[in-house]
């Protein structure tokens, strides 16, 4: 055999292997084409097409809207009817059915209900590559406070194992979960089927409220050498002190004090959402000294009919009272 013949059936054989394998990549004899329902609430269209080499195929449809309902529909394929109603209200986001491909095919597609609701269908040879697994993945609502519930809802196809991470794991091809994070966490879910792996995101954003705090002082008055209880409450905190020399304290709790002169008492609580404060004053009446008190009116001189405004200051007094009514 001379060369140039072994290089001319080199050539040839290189050419048809490339031929066969561009051939078996493009695999698609309809579409993608988008079918939406119309004003009027239906959609029906005829459509022809040509095989060049007839035989085993599969027809497939995928939901565009599926938050859109489509409580009705069939695709008609040739002599086969592919009726759709159980899919299109059921989960599911893509349907496949095996058919028989013509030289010339005909296909009829109708369908009732939302406006704007549409399918998408394609009809590809048998032997078609599988494609990627497809996701659809939400969480609702996607910003809570502490304590608050987010609720993941996904749909998948062409998957044979779905994952979400962040310690939940396997789950259904298709489901919803509820999560309570305590900070603001992504969760991503990994589909993996015979085409390959997809992920999808979802992130749920956490707000953290502010502490808040009351003290209480019972009784808020007292004479020297005896004592009071301080009761506080708060929320959202995680650490609290008190001045004064008491320091560090429980979050909810109680404490008796003995202080020898009225004296305020503040309460700091401290958590991730910040810091509060509040503060109760004691007022503390020492009996070996007598009480003292001041009064002035503002103005000193009215018109009859007119108003003034008296303000007064004591120490160590436990009552008082004001003559002329």
């Amino acid at each position: 055999m001379s060369r140039k013949v072994f290089c001319l059936l080199l050539f040839l054989f290189v050419f048809s292997a490339i031929s066969s394998l561009v051939h078996a990549e493009n695999q698609t004899v309809f579409g993608p084409r988008v079918f939406e329902i119309g004003q009027w609430h239906v959609h029906f269209s005829v459509h022809t097409f040509d095989v060049e080499d007839p035989g085993e195929g599969i027809i497939r449809i995928t939901k565009n809207t599926p938050e859109e309902q489509i409580r009705g529909g069939f695709v008609f394929f040739n002599t086969t009817l592919v009726p759709l109603r159980d899919f299109l209200v059921g989960d599911d986001l893509v349907y496949e059915k095996e058919i028989t491909l013509r030289s010339g095919n005909y296909l009829t597609v109708f369908l009732r209900d939302t406006p704007g609701a549409s399918i998408t269908i394609e009809v590809n040879k048998a032997g078609s590559p599988v494609p990627p697994p497809e996701v659809t993945y939400s969480a609702d609502p996607q910003i809570i406070t502490t304590g608050e519930s987010s609720t993941f809802t996904w749909a998948t196809a062409y998957a044979d194992s779905v994952s979400i991470d962040q310690g939940i794991g396997s789950v259904d091809l298709n489901g919803s979960l509820e999560v309570s994070p305590t900070e603001t966490t992504t969760y991503t879910l990994t589909a993996v089927g015979t085409g390959g792996t997809t992920t999808e995101s979802v992130t749920v954003t956490v707000n953290i409220p502010p502490p808040t705090v009351t003290i209480s002082a019972d009784p808020e008055t007292i004479v020297v050498g005896e004592s009071t209880s301080l009761n506080w409450a708060s929320t959202n905190a995680d650490s609290a002190s008190i001045d004064n020399g008491i320091g560090s304290v429980d979050v909810n709790d109680s404490t008796t004090v003995s202080p020898t002169e009225t004296i305020p008492y503040t309460i700091t609580v401290t958590g991730l959402g910040g810091t509060a404060t509040d503060s109760v004053t004691i007022s503390v009446t020492d009996p070996s000294v007598p009480p003292t008190v001041s009064i002035s009116a503002t103005p000193v001189t009215i018109e009859q009919g007119a108003s003034s405004t008296l303000t007064w200051t004591s120490t160590n007094a436990q009552s008082a009272y004001i003559d002329n009514g």
